[in-house]
């Protein structure tokens, strides 16, 4: 991770961003934690002109207390990937032992807010697919219901559209 930063600062003056997604990111918090300590130092020292936004796009299965201390201590901006009501989203999202994953998330989406005071998570992204169309969730009745479960302002909700061939 430090050396992909190098590399980019090599050739940029500026990063106005760094985001970690992919996977789950948070199965490698040690990474993150360097790279945000790694930059920060550089900025502190005054290496590079700005400090860039740090960004980590989550399944949100893990948050213990030395994730949430690193997302607060770094100002890292945290998305939760939800992709509708329990019965929808577990479907969708399981686990290593074929368990959906919502309630998990729902507590630790609640877990980071209280530690952050609020400040975190800063919204949901929805991957929205025939699955949720055809259990009669338009993207507006989706958005509605996360924003109402997740205590979330539907300006926070980022929706992502999947099309399925017909035959699929």
């Amino acid at each position: 991770g430090i050396d992909a930063v190098e590399t980019y600062y090599s050739k940029y003056d500026v990063i106005e961003e760094i985001k970690f997604f992919g996977g789950e990111p948070l199965c490698a918090p040690e990474t993150i934690r360097a790279v945000a300590q790694h930059v920060t130092e550089k900025y502190n020292r005054g290496e590079i002109k700005e400090l860039p936004v740090f960004r980590i796009i989550t399944n949100g299965t893990i948050m213990d207390e030395a994730i949430m201390k690193m997302i607060k201590g770094y100002q890292i901006k945290v998305i939760f990937s939800i992709d509708g009501p329990q019965e929808l989203h577990d479907a969708m999202r399981v686990d290593g032992k074929e368990q959906g994953t919502y309630t998990r998330i729902l507590e630790n989406f609640k877990k980071l807010r209280v530690y952050t005071e609020g400040k975190q998570p800063q919204g949901i992204d929805v991957t929205y697919t025939a699955l949720q169309k055809n259990d009669g969730y338009s993207i507006q009745k989706l958005t509605a219901h996360l924003a109402e479960t997740f205590e979330t302002k539907p300006g926070k909700i980022n929706v992502s559209l999947v099309t399925v061939a017909p035959d699929s």
